[in-house]
């Protein structure tokens, strides 16, 4: 008799743990934007390469100048224009190329000095990668 009301114990409580009235689940990986990159996996479209990139893996980093800023930024180099990826940017920018060490588009600014580029944004330095 005791082990009859240790297994319907056990049974009751199993199924008290068992959840029927889940509606909500979330499907990770279900982020995909109009071009198909899921944001959850750190991909973007990128306009140069016309695919989904993940920035990080495929750029070059560009480390934040200022020590409150946390957040990198990527550039994918091409011959004549540079895809800049910030999080001040929704998407990507393109810069075109203005000379052999300038690219530009509106306010952001791309130089290359030494093998080392800065990106600037209204004429104030914001990342570099030395």
């Amino acid at each position: 008799m005791k082990q009859f009301f240790l297994i319907l114990g056990t049974t009751l409580s199993l199924l008290a743990c068992s959840s029927k009235n889940n509606t909500h689940s979330v499907i990770v990986g279900n982020d995909a934007d109009e071009h198909g990159c899921k944001k959850s996996t750190g991909s973007q479209w990128s306009q140069i390469k016309r695919d989904c990139v993940q920035p990080f893996s495929v750029g070059i980093k560009l480390k934040p100048v200022s020590t409150t800023s946390t957040q990198a930024a990527y550039i994918l180099v091409d011959k004549d224009r540079i895809e800049i990826f910030s999080s001040e940017i929704p998407g990507s920018v393109i810069a075109q190329k203005i000379n052999d060490t300038e690219w530009k588009n509106g306010n952001w600014v791309v130089k290359k000095i030494n093998d080392i580029y800065e990106l600037e944004k209204d004429g104030k330095t914001l990342y570099k990668n030395n």
